[in-house]
């Protein structure tokens, strides 16, 4: 479904393999600046495979991954997390003492000890824009 809003995210045609098993074929998904979404599907429908490819765990076999206009399909991991792509498992692998906030900043921090603080807050702002959907009085956990 496309929306008006520009597209912060777009996943075109993209298909990912185990070995031989395909795990993706021809997914396809846009996110819109300021939006919020939920992947949904049955077990072994593809969501955790989706959602490592578009953090570049996992590579792609066909199809493209862009982020705020760049195409970023077969960059490394770490990289991601610099230019503010950061996943936050699900409820068994976080920190449950911190807010989900605390928990998507500690995420976005990359192996070089010194990133340029610019760097920092542009990570910060790609957060704050992902998840800036007019629910902010909302409690954090």
């Amino acid at each position: 479904m496309r929306s008006a809003a520009r597209p912060l995210l777009t996943v075109n045609e993209i298909e990912a393999y185990y070995g031989r098993v395909c795990a993706l074929h021809s997914v396809s998904l846009e996110v819109a600046e300021g939006s919020v979404v939920a992947l949904l599907g049955a077990n072994g429908a593809g969501k955790t495979t989706t959602l490592r490819v578009i953090s570049g765990l996992l590579r792609p076999t066909r199809g493209s991954v862009d982020f705020d206009g760049k195409r970023i399909d077969g960059w490394s991991p770490d990289r991601m997390v610099r230019a503010g792509i950061v996943q936050v498992p699900e409820g068994r692998q976080i920190f449950a003492e911190l807010t989900v906030r605390e928990n998507l900043l500690l995420g976005g921090y990359a192996r070089r000890i010194s990133a340029p603080r610019a760097r920092r807050r542009r990570a910060c702002s790609n957060i704050s824009r992902a998840y800036a959907s007019g629910c902010s009085s909302a409690p954090e956990r």
